[in-house]
């Protein structure tokens, strides 16, 4: 397999992109450093310098690649992957929605199984009767990050994102309007071919945390679950531990999620090792 790795966006995390070129090196396993304009479906070489250019004289990198190919980087890299049809290239469609979790799992299995998905510019019917609500967008786009705000809050925000009519987030984007929960830990998971291959402990309480510590509670009810359904071959599973035991927060991608303290040397290998007919 073939992998091509965003290095501006692995950069966000300490010394992920020399992790992860350093296990396939140790397997003799080739990669390409590249970056993915934004807001196109170009991707150039990673010291390509486009400031300043027209983006028709900005050269795309050469692929030229026999057999599978994968990337690992920004969701926008993520996106241009799954349209160029490689395989299997990102693991991206359309099973990253809440109501495909719910249809999939069952909404007693969600954090926010009592959520409702609206546009943007439908917001204040979402919101009648809730004092403090959960926000996320309906598909894994990252147009904002998911944020728990109160009534007036979530009103103000939407009309202020309206107002700015944004390409990526604007009236007609859909999103999730959900009560809050009281939440002791969150747990990242990284699921492929069924089973789970590592996790992290990202969040106690309010402190943001990495640590390689999961229960084992939550991985028995992680595979309860990816025995159920899964979104993809390859995905990201949140799950978070509340007073009336575990439940999934979201799903993410795999191939532009962040690892916190996740063993990247077993994701990477556990992917390579994919088959694909």
């Amino acid at each position: 397999m073939h992998w091509l790795l965003q290095r501006n966006a692995l950069s966000r995390e300490l010394d992920l992109f020399e992790t992860i070129t350093g296990t396939l090196d140790r397997g003799s396993v080739p990669w390409t450093a590249v970056r993915a304009l934004s807001f196109t479906d170009k991707i150039v070489g990673a010291d390509e310098n486009v400031n300043g250019k027209e983006l028709a004289d900005i050269p795309e990198i050469a692929i030229d690649v026999q057999g599978p190919i994968v990337v690992y980087g920004s969701y926008t890299l993520a996106l241009i992957a799954a349209k160029r049809g490689w395989t299997p290239g990102s693991f991206v469609n359309d099973n990253f929605t809440h109501e495909a979790w719910v249809q999939g799992w069952g909404a007693e299995r969600l954090l926010n199984g009592d959520a409702v998905v609206c546009r943007l510019d439908e917001i204040e019917g979402a919101l009648r009767g809730r004092e403090n609500v959960f926000l996320r967008p309906l598909e894994d786009t990252k147009s904002f990050s998911g944020m728990v705000q109160s009534h007036d809050e979530a009103l103000w925000w939407a009309q202020s994102v309206i107002k700015a009519k944004s390409d990526q987030l604007n009236s007609a984007t859909e999103i999730v309007v959900a009560s809050t929960r009281s939440i002791l830990a969150e747990y990242r998971l990284f699921v492929v071919d069924g089973r789970v291959v590592t996790s992290s402990l990202y969040k106690m309480g309010q402190r943001i945390i990495s640590d390689t510590y999961t229960p084992q509670g939550v991985l028995d009810f992680a595979q309860r679950c990816i025995e159920l359904w899964v979104p993809d071959r390859a995905f990201v599973l949140d799950i978070a531990e509340t007073p009336e035991g575990f439940c999934i927060i979201e799903v993410n991608n795999i191939n532009s999620a962040g690892v916190y303290a996740a063993n990247v040397s077993r994701l990477v290998q556990e992917i390579d090792q994919m088959v694909f007919c």
